[in-house]
């Protein structure tokens, strides 16, 4: 009967309208109040930035998705589920509202649920062994309890994937190939390279000066905060990143204010994209009604 309960209150807290208004008002007000709290923003440098992480966002990372789901639509396809994705993931814990609606995309578009599963978890794996090989070519040596699980879950997935093959056809169709994981991969190292862009246009925003390699390492480092969920803008991740950015010599207001920067950023393109083509959806589905 314990389980069951959970499972009731789980559904109510998901259910509490009140609930999910706080998730996404909470942690951006937060980020807005800091940034009150910040002496100067330029957005000068700021804008550029933005503008190159829109496209390993937005682009890159679709085009990523594309190669992993090989469900026979288009890269359109692609880039508004992956788009639609992202808003929702900005207003959930752990971002796991972007894996949920692009998992019942592929699922509505005909794919099985195990399978469409299978092709998250393994979008999810190729980010992550990015994010070690990016580490790796800044010279960050990141910590046993990240680097390992993700090489060790890759190692695991491969061989799964020799058995699932002959055993679960469904779950075997989710590896897409060496080739395209490779492709991923870079792909994936791309994004990697115009995240850390956004976050040295934030920090350079509020007045402070780091250099690309350097704000690459502390953004690589910061990233085992990731291993624990929590909400955007409000997470171990972006309290780790901001201590980093204190070590070089920043002070707490401008690192504070830099993170908070890049969080209240990831929502103006997300709402744009995401939200523009979820009102498009809705819009269709009436008119067909």
């Amino acid at each position: 009967m314990l389980p069951d309960r959970i499972r009731t209150a789980f559904r109510r807290l998901a259910g509490n309208p009140w609930l999910r208004v706080a998730v996404v008002v909470v942690p951006l007000a937060v980020s807005v109040g800091v940034l009150t709290r910040v002496p100067r923003i330029s957005l000068l440098p700021l804008l550029p930035a933005v503008a190159v992480w829109i496209v390993g966002k937005y682009v890159l990372c679709p085009v990523r998705f594309l190669l992993v789901s090989r469900n026979g639509h288009g890269l359109w396809w692609h880039l508004r589920t992956y788009a639609e994705g992202e808003l929702l993931g900005l207003a959930s814990p752990g971002h796991v509202g972007a894996d949920l609606w692009r998992g019942s995309r592929l699922v509505g578009a005909g794919m099985e649920p195990l399978h469409a599963g299978g092709v998250i978890a393994v979008d999810r794996l190729i980010g992550g062994v990015a994010l070690v090989l990016s580490a790796a070519v800044v010279g960050v040596t990141l910590p046993v309890a990240m680097a390992v699980p993700v090489f060790v879950v890759a190692a695991v997935v491969a061989v799964l994937v020799v058995f699932a093959r002959r055993r679960r056809p469904a779950v075997g169709r989710a590896w897409p190939g060496w080739r395209a994981v490779a492709v991923g991969v870079g792909l994936s190292v791309g994004y990697q390279v115009t995240a850390v862009a956004l976050l040295v246009g934030a920090v350079t925003a509020t007045g402070h000066r780091a250099g690309p390699i350097q704000v690459a390492t502390l953004y690589a480092a910061s990233q085992l905060g990731t291993l624990l969920p929590g909400l955007n803008g409000l997470s171990a991740r972006e309290g780790a990143l901001a201590a980093a950015l204190v070590s070089t010599g920043a002070t707490w207001s401008a690192a504070l204010g830099a993170v908070a920067l890049v969080a209240v950023v990831a929502w103006g393109p997300a709402t744009l994209f995401g939200g523009s083509s979820l009102l498009a959806r809705c819009f269709t589905r009436r008119a067909s009604r």
